[in-house]
């Protein structure tokens, strides 16, 4: 499970997570997910669905971290963690969250076709 403390000190943790090879070295990763806008204009990977905004950075370390604002309205506090090494992506979904909210989670865990891990 990833922990992490925001600016707030509130507890945000993973609330869903996915990791993947890719074929891209970690510092071609972290370039198009830094600068997602000017990276678009060079090849499209990231389609943005009717009411998602565009993304935001909040932190970027090169090579290994980005993480954007949240793409959704509706989850504003949430944030999207890609955590960046040579040959694998992972994304983790950072928030907080009630069982309210499973349903939501796994919608916006699903964006792409491979299931997310839950985390408790």
């Amino acid at each position: 499970m990833i922990l992490i403390w925001d600016r707030e000190e509130a507890l945000v943790r993973a609330l869903r997570s996915r990791s993947r090879t890719q074929p891209p070295p970690a510092w071609a990763m972290y370039e198009a997910l830094s600068d997602p806008i000017a990276d678009q204009a060079r090849r499209e990977w990231l389609r943005l669905r009717d009411g998602e905004l565009p993304p935001r950075v909040l932190q970027a370390v090169f090579p290994s971290l980005v993480v954007w604002a949240s793409l959704w309205p509706d989850r504003p506090a949430d944030q999207i963690r890609f955590d960046i090494e040579d040959g694998r992506l992972t994304w983790a979904l950072m928030g907080e969250a009630s069982e309210e909210d499973e349903e939501r989670l796994d919608q916006l865990g699903a964006r792409n076709s491979a299931a997310p891990t839950r985390h408790p």
